[in-house]
């Protein structure tokens, strides 16, 4: 019987807790703090386990939310309007990364019209908000 993923890291979360944390020196608080950040991970590991894809995509849908908004009001110079055309093939692909590329090469163009700035504000910073929450979910299981 081949042992699952679960339980080898149940197994490993028992070792550390029960035999390996109490056996380190009191005194040295830097293994000591190391053996509570693996604890974290292990029970995050069990805790999120088959998750990463879901919380992938709802990251990736949010971005091309705000990517969408922005190209509805995008407004500019030239600079702004390559940036534009980047973000718009950016958004017909499936790469997260590009995508984010071109979204922040949207917001850094120089010659972004006021209008454009003033109304990408507020939903920037909202994506931000909702962002730093997700991560904080994420990495809650670990202490952080």
């Amino acid at each position: 019987m081949t042992p699952s993923t679960q339980l080898r890291l149940q197994t490993m979360l028992r070792a550390l807790a029960e035999s390996i944390t109490p056996a380190i020196d009191p005194t040295d608080s830097l293994a000591l703090e190391q053996a509570g950040l693996l604890q974290g991970h292990i029970q995050a590991l069990l805790e999120q386990q088959g998750q990463e894809h879901r919380i992938d995509q709802k990251e990736f849908d949010a971005l091309r939310e705000l990517a969408k908004f922005l190209l509805s009001v995008a407004a500019g110079g030239t600079a702004f309007t390559q940036a534009k055309s980047n973000l718009e093939q950016a958004l017909d692909g499936d790469d997260a990364i590009a995508l984010s590329l071109a979204t922040e090469r949207l917001l850094s163009a120089p010659d972004a019209s006021q209008a454009f700035k003033q109304a990408s504000w507020t939903p920037v910073l909202q994506y931000a908000r909702d962002t730093a929450a997700r991560g904080q979910q994420w990495f809650k299981p670990m202490g952080f």
